[in-house]
């Protein structure tokens, strides 16, 4: 029975520390590259802890799209969490 899940791989290798690592270098370039909405939610939340004016002038630019678009609505709330926090981390 194939091990079902990351840490049972790496526990079927035991105390071979050489194996182990080239496992987990394996089972890492075999982990989903994530989607590009989830790059630019991050960049967002990024951009939001970051607080700087520049950080807020994107977030702002990108809060002017449609109003039906996900990552605008997204962007718009974090200017206005800035807002609430005086632009303060």
């Amino acid at each position: 029975m194939p091990p079902r899940t990351h840490y049972e791989a790496v526990g079927l290798i035991g105390g071979a520390k050489e194996a182990r690592v080239r496992l987990e270098r394996l089972l890492e370039r075999l982990k989903p590259a994530p989607s590009p909405e989830l790059v630019a939610l991050r960049t967002i939340e990024a951009r939001e802890l970051n607080g700087s004016s520049e950080a807020r002038a994107a977030l702002e630019g990108l809060a002017k799209g449609p109003a039906e678009d996900h990552l605008a609505a997204e962007a718009k709330a974090a200017v206005a969490r800035l807002a609430r926090r005086g632009g303060k981390r």
